[in-house]
Formats: structure tokens, sequence, C-alpha cells
């Protein structure tokens, strides 16, 4: 991964990890998880996130491992009307995937 690991192996969930970093000022998002013979990488920024083949698909993981409101958070940074560190979200993460 090419970012800043917020999330590594929540409870439930060993095989998943969410990293972040800014690029020429935009948020990019990296999620793996799965098996090193199945697993599975995407790349994406707040705004292809939306329009992703596999949009439900994130969403189920991503609430698998605890971040159900994370699509919430890449609205908020598509749109413009937040912004947020990686230390920010490193914090919300840990916070929600803690119990």
């Amino acid at each position: 991964m090419k970012g800043t690991t917020i999330l590594h192996n929540p409870p439930g969930f060993e095989t998943f990890e969410l990293a972040h970093r800014i690029e020429q000022g935009q948020h990019h998002f990296e999620v793996t998880y799965g098996s090193s013979f199945s697993e599975l990488y995407y790349d994406f920024t707040p705004q292809s996130f939306r329009t992703s083949a596999d949009h439900q698909e994130l969403i189920h993981q991503l609430g698998r491992a605890g971040l159900a409101w994370l699509p919430q958070v890449l609205e908020q940074l598509a749109t413009g009307s937040v912004q947020y560190t990686t230390a920010q979200l490193m914090s919300l993460a840990n916070g929600s995937s803690a119990g």
C-alpha cells in the first residue's frame, strides 16, 4: 500500500486493511482484504467511490470492518463540505472498530 495504514485487521475481519494518502491535494483510499490466494485490492478517491462498479461490495466490506460511517465521510469529501487529515481518519477508524 502506498498510503498510511489507518486500520489493520479489525476484530472479526483479520484480513482487512484500510490506508489513506493525499496526492496532489486529493484524498485516496486503499482497501485490501482476503487471503493471499484471493486478495482483493481497491484504490479509490471519494469521487470515484460512488461510481465504482464495486461500490456495493466495498460498502459491505467496510461494514464488516466496522467502518459503516466511511461512505458518508467519502461523500462529504467528494462534495468538499469537510476535510479530514489522515490522523483524524485514523482516530475515527480506531474508535469505530474497537468494539
